[in-house]
């Protein structure tokens, strides 16, 4: 609901504004018969693993049956007979894998477990941390939608709070990333508001030497040298 309201120029239908909402999100329409009892089981699905809740792990465990465990323990909680006292919290254990050590379909695990779990727990800005450090060009395009959106909602915190050096350091990362060159623009354009006459847009405008002499992507350059030229530089 969130990014369907949001109006971006890199949202698909921001320009022109073309959504519409209707009604109350939780109305559904009650049926006139009785709603058939659920199944108690499924032939398709029996030979499917069943995810209980599992075992604490021992100090010895590799990355790869944490991950394991994980997984499980994300699947596990979802079930509505589980109390929430006794809902496993994964994120505790991913927060502590190095995505490194593991093959290339475990870290697209890790990757989508570590957005559900900690979008779920609102640890937005440790996300965006983990994220960070995963080499731009490893990124697949979920993640970096899913990245660039929790860069926008830590960026409307700072800019509500007018904080420019957490403005400025989520800025630094957007640039180092190839990504989508009207979202490093819009994010550029926001962050040079917070700015000022004065140390503010000294800092800025220092910010963007230096990332444009180090740590920006290439393409990433044009936008730079227009903001420098935006701010009399």
């Amino acid at each position: 609901m969130a990014a369907a309201v949001r109006k971006l120029h890199v949202e698909v239908l921001g320009q022109p504004w073309r959504l519409m909402y209707f009604g109350d999100p939780l109305f559904r329409v009650i049926p006139v018969r009785p709603r058939p009892l659920r199944l108690s089981g499924w032939d398709p699905l029996s030979d499917w693993p069943v995810c209980n809740q599992t075992p604490q792990l021992g100090p010895e465990a590799k990355d790869s049956e944490r991950l394991d465990w994980a997984r499980n323990a994300a699947i596990y909680r979802l079930q509505t007979a589980v109390s929430l006292e006794n809902r496993p919290d994964p994120g505790v254990v991913l927060a502590s894998l190095d995505r490194q050590s593991l093959d290339a379909n475990s870290q697209r695990i890790y990757d989508d477990l570590m957005v559900d779990t900690w979008i779920q727990s609102g640890r937005i800005a440790d996300m965006v941390e983990r994220m960070a450090r995963i080499v731009p060009n490893e990124r697949t395009p979920v993640l970096r939608r899913h990245l660039e959106t929790a860069q926008v909602s830590l960026l409307q915190l700072a800019m509500r709070e007018r904080d420019l050096e957490r403005a400025m350091a989520l800025w630094t990362e957007v640039v180092r990333a190839k990504g989508s060159r009207d979202f490093v623009r819009v994010f550029t354009e926001r962050v040079g508001t917070l700015t000022e006459p004065g140390k503010k847009l000294e800092s800025w405008r220092q910010r963007l030497k230096q990332a444009k002499q180090a740590g920006a992507d290439p393409v990433n350059h044009a936008i730079i040298d227009a903001e420098l030229k935006r701010i009399g530089s």
